[in-house]
Formats: C-alpha cells, structure tokens, sequence
C-alpha cells in the first residue's frame, strides 16, 4: 500500500480507509476477499481526479483516487466496493480477458455486477446500491472509448490545476497523432 499524499495526516486517513475497506470486504465477502489477495499486488492512492479507480495490469496494481479515499463523503463501504470492481478487472484478465475497445463496456458491467454482489452483503446500504445503478445507466461506449478517456484525462489535468496553454497543447497533440500527423511510440 502506498500514497504521493503531502501530509502525514492525510496518509493516515488513506492508510486508515483503504485498511477498514480490505476488513470490510473479509468480513461480509470472504471469496472475493481471497481473490484481491491472489491477484493485486499493490494498492497505491494518488491524486488522479479521472477516476475513483484503476487497474495497472502490468503492475498489478490497484490505484485509488486520493480526494476519494481520504474524503469525508466517501463511505468506507464506497472504498471497499471499488477495490472489489478493479480486482474484478484483475480476475478477468487473468481470465484471459483483454481491455480491448469493443469489449471495455461489457467489462464495466461485469464489474459493476460485481460491485453490486459485495454491497448486497452489507448492511443498510441500499443507497450505495443505487449509485452503481445509476452508474451502470451513464455508461456508454464513448465513455471508454480512447477518445473518451482522452477527454476524461484532459478533464482531470484542469482539475488538478494544470494550466490552460498545457492542456491546450496537449489537445492539439492527440488531434494529430489522430490525424497522423505525429507518430506514436512503434
């Protein structure tokens, strides 16, 4: 478990969360608790505003969103049920499922799906269920599409402060590698 969080005080409130969140999820669903201990290797919790979550399959790693987790609207079951959604991610692709394009909507939804089973087993949380619903709803293929992943990247610079001219430049540079105008790594 790591975190780039600046204070100490914030590092003990992530490392708090995401350890009640681990306990959560052994304690009411001990199956999918046993597959985060067989496929993620790390969790880590950085400041990324472009989702509450990340699986790095190369690194087996589970990567949080910092503001989510230390944040006092964020329920410890909210933190538990989306380590649960990207250790669903890593059991797929050890599945032998791949992230390709056509098949990332599918994949949300199994992951979804799996999210929901977990917050099924707790206690008093229908409202928590309901956010997956409507998640489950707002989702699209252009959501996951590389464009809409691009726009989504680009969102979350100007969230995390970057200025104007960089995200700017940064857009007229995805334009042209779109176009074919600038090469990518080979």
């Amino acid at each position: 478990m790591g975190t780039l969080a600046h204070s100490e005080e914030h590092q003990k409130i992530i490392f708090g969360n995401v350890e009640k969140a681990l306990l959560l999820i052994q304690a009411h669903d001990t199956i999918r608790f046993g597959q985060i201990r067989r496929y993620v290797k790390s969790i880590f919790v950085l400041g990324d505003p472009s989702a509450r979550g990340y699986w790095h399959q190369e690194l087996k790693m589970c990567q949080l969103e910092e503001t989510f987790v230390r944040g006092e609207d964020s329920s410890i079951a909210e933190i538990a049920s989306v380590i649960v959604h990207e250790a669903t991610h890593a059991r797929l692709m050890r599945l032998g499922f791949g992230y390709e394009e056509p098949k990332r909507l599918r994949i949300e939804h199994i992951c979804l799906d799996a999210q929901r089973s977990f917050i099924r087993r707790l206690p008093n949380e229908d409202e928590l269920l309901n956010q997956i619903e409507e998640t489950k709803s707002y989702y699209d293929n252009d959501h996951f599409s590389v464009a809409g992943r691009q726009e989504a990247e680009l969102k979350a610079l100007a969230t995390l402060g970057v200025p104007q001219w960089i995200i700017r430049l940064l857009t007229k540079l995805t334009l042209l590698r779109k176009s074919g105008n600038v090469r990518g790594k080979e």
